[in-house]
This record gives C-alpha cells, structure tokens and sequence, in this order.
C-alpha cells in the first residue's frame, strides 16, 4: 500500500478548545441538567400533592373565599390539594454564578405541613434521589433548608 502525502489545504479543519472554553462547555452542560433536574423535581412535588381532597368554599363579608376540607387528611401523608394553591406555588430559582438551583413553596402552610403531620418535600426528595441524579447528568450535592 502506498502512502500519500497530504497538502496542508486538503486536511480536515478541527476546532482546537482552549481549557477555558472546555470549562465553560462543561459548566453550561452542567447547569442544564441541574435546570432539568430542579424542573423535574418541582414537577414530582406537583404531582404529590396533586390529591384533591373534598372540600367547601365559603365566603367571607368581601366575598373573599375561603377553602375547608371536609375530611382530615392520614398523618404521615403529603397534604391533599383543597384550593390548588400550595401546588401552583412550587417554585424554582437559579444562581447560574454558582450553579445551585432551589426548588420551594413561599406559602407558609407548606413548611407547616411539612414540619407536622404531613410531610411532603423531603420523603419525595429521598424517593426521587437517584432518577434526580441521573437527570442532572451526574453527581450532586442537596442541601435541604
């Protein structure tokens, strides 16, 4: 078999990476799965307290409503869903400067629901850890507040 002798011109063109770009790639493709993790995560809790439980509406003087439910909820489940509101209010935020992403609730019977008999957030975390480390594309640190 002979050998040919290439002309500089006739090479393929490659794009040498500087170890900053790399970096950089490495970090963008990091924060995407952190994003799909923390959007997968929020979903999950969604769909936890997605129940809905029977429930009545009254109204105050304003006509300002307000939500009962008529049976109590099992202790030791996550709380069933009356108005929808604590469902709508998971949130997520990102600080892409450090690569974090928080999944929450600011409605404040959320933290009470999940500190007293109906804990909700934590055993989903602990039962999604490993479907939530594949989706983030790897290895990750969860800090719970």
């Amino acid at each position: 078999m002979a050998s040919r002798v290439w002309n500089v011109s006739e090479l393929p063109q490659r794009r040498i990476w500087t170890p900053r770009e790399i970096q950089v790639m490495a970090e963008n493709q990091a924060g995407e799965g952190l994003k799909a993790c923390a959007k997968f995560f929020q979903t999950v809790l969604r769909q936890t307290i997605s129940v809905q439980a029977p429930y009545v509406v009254h109204f105050s003087k304003t006509g300002k409503p307000s939500y009962r439910a008529l049976t109590k909820a099992t202790p030791g489940a996550p709380p069933r869903r009356v108005s929808g509101n604590l469902m709508r209010r998971v949130a997520m935020d990102f600080d892409d400067a450090n690569n974090v992403a928080y999944v929450f609730t600011d409605v404040d019977y959320g933290a009470k629901h999940e500190k007293g008999d109906h804990p909700w957030m934590l055993p989903t975390l602990k039962k999604n850890l490993e479907v939530l480390g594949q989706v983030a594309g790897g290895a990750m640190t969860v800090k719970v507040h």
